[in-house]
């Protein structure tokens, strides 16, 4: 009777331990942080942040509009290159907008290349950043 408890302990042990091993990937970890970044022929520089959400997705925080702060999911993957390559898959980012786009980062600098469907109306923006 000891050994069998002292098994189920050690298996709920083990098995507590396998799920709380990290579920976040290193290239979400690599670019997370805080960015001074502009939109393109936009008006004001910004801080832009980029946090982990989940193995290798993250939420960028951003005025994407050059006016109103949004907040967007965005997936990450490699490049033989050394890029990390972000995707913008559409989702809603203000009322009644949606957006969509791509972009890249290395070495502590992202592009960011989106378009926003403002209901009739599409356009597209393109923000740099460099990480504090």
């Amino acid at each position: 009777m000891k050994n069998t408890t002292l098994l189920i302990i050690a298996l709920f042990a083990a098995s507590f331990a396998t799920s709380c091993e990290s579920n976040i990937d290193e290239k979400a970890i690599e670019v997370a942080g805080i960015y001074d970044a502009n939109v393109v022929n936009g008006y004001y520089n910004f801080d832009l942040s980029i946090s982990m959400d989940g193995y290798d997705n993250v939420l960028i925080e951003a005025l994407f509009d050059d006016y109103n702060f949004g907040i967007i999911r965005a997936d990450l993957d490699d490049t033989n290159s050394g890029l990390i390559d972000f995707d913008i898959r559409s989702q809603d980012i203000y009322s009644g907008a949606r957006i969509r786009g791509d972009g890249e980062y290395i070495d502590g600098f992202l592009q960011l290349d989106y378009t926003i469907d403002w209901g009739n109306e599409t356009i597209k923006y393109r923000i740099v950043a460099e990480r504090f």
